[in-house]
């Protein structure tokens, strides 16, 4: 079988994590909604570190959804994003090959 092509596996990955974070937009607290954004950010950067993820586009999809369900507090979620991708830049993600 052919790999994917670069950034398939990675979107493939981070979009479940995105969708949890665009998910606590519908409510205002209690959705752990620091530790998901975190959780994908740190993701991200592991997959951008290994070469499944363009690290820009990463970080745009993950601002995209942070601020979509925390659109008040825009500057706090950079914060976690750039916190998150530096920390998962240092342990490269290499999904499995799905069959």
């Amino acid at each position: 079988s052919r790999p994917a092509p670069p950034g398939k596996a990675g979107r493939r990955l981070l979009g479940p994590l995105l969708d949890d974070v665009r998910a606590c937009g519908t409510a205002p607290a209690g959705t752990a909604f620091s530790e998901k954004l975190n959780r994908a950010a740190f993701t991200a950067g592991g997959l951008a570190a290994a070469g499944h993820l363009d690290h820009g586009e990463g970080r745009l999809l993950l601002l995209e959804a942070a601020d979509h369900a925390r659109p008040h507090q825009q500057r706090r979620n950079r914060l976690i994003v750039e916190a998150g991708l530096r920390a998962g830049s240092d342990r490269p993600i290499h999904p499995k090959e799905c069959p």
